[in-house]
Formats: C-alpha cells, sequence, structure tokens
C-alpha cells in the first residue's frame, strides 16, 4: 500500500508539472526598426551616423559600428552632402536620400524609398515602392514595383529617372492631379526625362494587367494555405515534436506497473 500510495504521488507530481505545458503559449515579437542617420562631419572628415534624427549637438560614431548593428527592416536616411557608396547586407524597410551628391546605396531589396528633390542617387536592390520628388535624379538599377513620380508644389514633374530592371507601375501625379499612369514596363524601358516619359510605348501598356481570381473553396479546419512553405517550416505557438501527454501515459504506466509488482 505504501509504494502505491508513493507512485501515485510521483504521478500526481508529474501531471501538475506538465499544467504549465498545456497553459502556456509563447509568443514572439519582431524588434522594432531602427533608424540610422547618415551625414558628413567635416569636423571629423568622414561620414557619421546618429539613431533617430539627426541633432547638431547629438552623439554620432563612425559608419563601421553601424554595419555591426544594422538588421533586416531597418530605416537608412543619407544626408549626403558628400558622395557616398554605401553597401549593406540587408533589406531595408525605408530609405530616403536627402539632398546633396551622389548617394550609391546597395542593399538586399527595399520596401519604401525616397529620393527627395534635389537629391541624387543609385539604388541597387529589387524596391518594392519608390517615390522621387520634385527635381531629384535617380538611377533604379533592379525591379521597380510601384514608382511614382511627384510633385508637391504644382502639376509639372522634373524628375529625371532610369530603372535598368522592370517596373510594374508607374504613376506620375502633380499636386493636383495624376498625368501619366502606366504598367509592365519591359527590362531596361523606363526613361523619365525632366519629368517626361521618354519610354519606347512599345514598351508599356497603359492598362492594368488582369488580375486572377480563384473560386472560393470551403474553409478547412487546421490548414495553412495562406503561409508560405519556408514560414511552415518554423514552429509555431503550441508545435511540440514531444508531446506532454506521453510523460502523464508514462507515469501512469509507472504505477501501474509498481502496484502489480507490489
Amino acid at each position: 500500500m505504501k509504494l502505491f500510495k508513493k507512485s501515485m504521488s510521483l504521478f500526481v507530481a508529474a501531471v501538475l508539472c506538465m499544467m504549465c505545458f498545456f497553459n502556456t503559449s509563447i509568443s514572439a515579437n519582431a524588434a522594432e526598426p531602427t533608424t540610422f542617420y547618415l551625414k558628413y562631419v567635416s569636423a571629423n572628415n568622414e561620414w557619421r551616423y546618429q539613431e533617430g534624427e539627426w541633432k547638431a549637438d547629438g552623439f554620432h560614431r563612425e559608419l563601421y559600428y553601424m554595419h555591426e548593428k544594422i538588421k533586416d527592416g531597418d530605416i537608412v536616411v543619407i544626408d549626403s552632402t558628400v558622395d557616398l557608396i554605401l553597401e549593406l547586407d540587408v533589406r531595408l524597410s525605408n530609405l530616403t536620400v536627402v539632398s546633396g551628391k551622389a548617394a550609391v546605396v546597395h542593399a538586399k531589396g527595399y520596401d519604401n524609398v525616397y529620393i527627395l528633390s534635389g537629391a541624387v542617387a543609385a539604388v541597387n536592390g529589387d524596391v518594392t515602392n519608390a517615390y522621387v520628388y520634385g527635381n531629384a535624379s535617380v538611377n533604379f538599377n533592379n525591379n521597380v514595383g510601384t514608382l511614382n513620380v511627384l510633385s508637391e508644389t504644382d502639376n509639372s514633374l522634373y524628375a529625371n529617372i532610369n530603372v535598368l530592371g522592370t517596373v510594374d507601375h508607374l504613376i506620375g501625379a502633380g499636386k493636383d492631379h495624376t498625368i501619366y499612369e502606366n504598367y509592365s514596363y519591359e527590362k531596361g524601358a523606363l526613361k523619365i526625362i525632366n519629368g517626361e516619359n521618354k519610354s519606347d510605348v512599345t514598351k508599356f501598356t497603359s492598362t492594368p494587367p488582369a488580375t486572377t481570381t480563384t473560386p472560393s473553396t470551403p474553409a478547412t479546419p487546421s490548414t495553412n494555405n495562406n503561409k508560405s512553405d519556408e514560414y511552415d517550416e518554423v514552429p509555431k505557438t503550441g508545435d511540440s515534436l514531444f508531446s506532454p501527454l506521453w510523460i502523464v501515459v508514462i507515469a501512469a504506466v509507472c504505477m501501474i506497473g509498481a502496484y502489480k509488482t507490489k
């Protein structure tokens, strides 16, 4: 009987220990993006950066330290008063080139690129959305999803833009209305000079691409059809290769065995 009571105690303890696995969920939060503001500091005769907005009396560091810290999804702002070649091994959520001399940027890709009026830039890596303002000049050396050519002061466009890759959607818009809108530019076809679209008209279309729809089907429980294959390989909350229930089963078997042996 003593052995039975001891086995029962072990069984109850095992169950209580495993309760935390049933009632605890694992949550993961994506890291917030960091803004790296780059500016040439004449006193140091080199490019420096600050995190967040640039402050004249703020502490700035060499770009070496930025390269150590920067991660996918971060933001880079370049206030380019001196030519800069910047090579990054990440995908940026936002690249902004403010003004001045040429900024040549290499990255794995960009969610949004902003080239402000007066800026000169060359952007290497695919871009999801690009915004070019005023009289900015820029080369996009890879593909662009949506390219916006914009004027915030009047209804004339002034930018100079070349795209060596493809462009899915081009929008040229002044202060009050859209000036032109086209789609499906072939590789290397898009050329805009002083705001005017000089692209070969045979290499793009003014008709939006047809969207394909699939018939709706009844929802199937416990499926992840909207997840990519690589995301499915990441363990989800509650996933486990070894179920806690096995511990309970093993404890029960041990208890019965001990009782039978007694």
